[in-house]
């Protein structure tokens, strides 16, 4: 919600993907241009038709290899993805490469940290 709100504010089109219908309504109310059922459709060809040919920017708040590789694929060219959410255990996952080599991605880490304790 955080990256979304933070997008509006600075005039971007947001698309937000989750495997919630609840979750893609509460996006939606606030300030979502689109949003993708990632459990219903293919998450990166959704957004790659909803921006016309790729997002020019993608953040993953999960640190899961299939969020972060639809991410990459979903981006258009000289698009930058954002990875927020860390990878559990060693921290290790399979990155598609050829994405970031074809399209020149740029690949930037960061981290958050939550104040839930779930």
């Amino acid at each position: 919600m955080s990256v979304l709100l933070l997008a509006k504010m600075l005039g971007c089109q947001v698309v937000v993907v989750e495997v919630a219908d609840e979750k893609l309504e509460h996006a939606k109310l606030h300030g979502a241009d689109a949003t993708v059922n990632a459990s219903k459709q293919d998450a990166a060809a959704a957004i790659r038709d909803i921006t016309d040919g790729g997002a020019q920017v993608s953040v993953v708040a999960l640190g899961i290899e299939t969020t972060t590789n639809a991410s990459l694929e979903c981006l258009a060219t000289l698009g930058r993805h954002v990875q927020i959410g860390m990878p559990s255990r060693d921290g290790q996952m399979q990155v598609n490469m050829r994405a970031i080599y074809s399209k020149q991605l740029s690949f930037f880490g960061t981290r958050v940290m939550t104040t839930r304790n779930d």
